[in-house]
């Protein structure tokens, strides 16, 4: 079976322009879609031997880690291994080239997910195979990438009349820059976002996989999110690996823009 193609950024753009034209809100086109976030989609798929291969990208499994970094301890023993990513496998996704077009980012986490940790190693480090049988480890998926674009969420935090620009969250508050009336608001939640989610995200079923991502939106983190942060990653519950997160959600590490800016990862932090 072959793999499935993905749309473009620049296709991804030219389709969101014509849905905002579409729901009558071509006036406010420009802003809407400065709003929009470039951002990075990844699916698994079962692991063959190039996705076990030193250093490649895959969720789950047991990671390939650098001379310079040993394997985390929690309170109550070893972290587990979530994510291993070769930033190669980025380069070229992301227009905003948040990311080193080379190196691997690592992510650890308890089973509760009450202590998270991100590591970075540049390209030239060395990796070496890890070999343990005291971690209980999660199965193995290959990864495939993609571009994405995601619309802001048409929450009151993002659009409309009634949340305060200075509101923790989002160093961007579109509202500070543009109130929709109550008629345009709807229209944009219908006929953009609900419309581009169910063109572009795989339907939810507990366990699903599909819907990893690093950067974009996260809507439901208001309180949590300070001004300063961005989303780094969303990694969701996982049919392919046997990965949970929760009740089947998505776990959502974030990171300030100037700790991404810095590589500095370690300062990535996990909010439910």
């Amino acid at each position: 079976m072959s793999a499935p193609s993905y749309p473009s950024m620049d296709a991804l753009t030219r389709e969101l322009a014509q849905l905002i034209e579409e729901a009558g809100l071509g006036e406010h086109r420009a802003a809407l879609e400065s709003f929009a976030e470039p951002a990075i989609r990844f699916h698994t798929h079962a692991a063959v031997d190039a996705d076990l291969a030193l250093g490649a990208s895959r969720l789950g499994g047991l990671p390939d880690l650098s001379a310079e970094l040993a394997w985390p301890d929690g309170e109550e023993g070893p972290l587990r291994a979530i994510l291993q990513l070769d930033l190669r496998d980025l380069a070229g996704l992301d227009p905003k080239e948040r990311l080193p077009r080379e190196g691997w980012l690592w992510v650890f986490a308890d089973l509760y997910w009450d202590d998270v940790r991100v590591f970075f190693a540049p390209g030239d480090a060395a990796l070496v195979a890890s070999a343990r049988d005291d971690v209980e480890a999660i199965a193995p998926g290959g990864l495939t990438f993609h571009p994405y674009l995601e619309p802001a969420p048409p929450s009151s935090a993002y659009v409309g009349l009634d949340a305060p620009a200075n509101r923790p969250g989002s160093s961007r508050r579109m509202n500070s820059l543009l109130a929709l009336p109550d008629a345009l608001h709807h229209a944009y939640r219908d006929e953009v976002v609900v419309a581009w989610n169910r063109r572009h995200t795989p339907r939810w079923t507990p366990g699903c996989s599909g819907n990893h991502q690093l950067f974009g939106h996260a809507e439901t983190m208001s309180e949590l999110r300070r001004p300063s942060d961005e989303v780094l990653l969303r990694v969701a519950s996982d049919s392919v690996t046997g990965f949970n997160y929760g009740d089947a959600e998505t776990a959502t590490i974030l990171i300030t823009g100037d700790a991404l800016a810095a590589r500095d990862f370690t300062t990535a932090r996990h909010v439910y």
